[in-house]
């Protein structure tokens, strides 16, 4: 499965390209990071392309295979990840240059808020992508850092 700007595609077993039926209509959002959670669920959340303050939203694929709104208000969503027991998603809201952890539960309802992790404060890079690392913890991509 992946992701394009307003669709998912899938990849058959035989190798073809299945496009799924358009999420959305408006052409100012697209679909950014994502990621697989609770229950095999792909998750992905959108932006506008003019960056608009709180346009995006977190959606989960459904099965059937609808998407429904998890969370609402995100500004530029990227780097979303579940932790390894699969109940909580973090993710970072690149414009507020936030770092956020939810309750995401596996019954596919709305993820609850649960505290932010942190918040990214210097001017010349922004928190991007991020992953998991072996002690517990998260490591945070920057985009527009200069090397040091």
């Amino acid at each position: 499965m992946f992701a394009l700007d307003r669709w998912f595609g899938l990849m058959t077993s035989e190798g073809n390209l299945a496009v799924l039926p358009e999420l959305w209509g408006d052409p100012i959002f697209r679909m950014n990071d994502g990621a697989c959670g609770p229950g095999l669920r792909f998750s992905f959340g959108t932006m506008a392309f003019d960056t608009g303050t709180h346009a995006g939203r977190m959606y989960r694929l459904n099965a059937d295979p609808a998407a429904t709104v998890v969370l609402d208000a995100l500004t530029f969503s990227n780097g979303l990840v579940f932790t390894s027991d699969g109940r909580h998603a973090i993710y970072i809201d690149s414009a507020s240059q936030q770092i956020h952890q939810h309750l995401a539960p596996a019954d596919g309802s709305r993820w609850a808020d649960l505290r932010r992790l942190g918040r990214w404060t210097v001017h010349w890079a922004k928190p991007d992508g991020l992953c998991p690392d072996r002690v517990g913890g998260i490591r945070v991509a920057l985009w527009g850092g200069r090397t040091m």
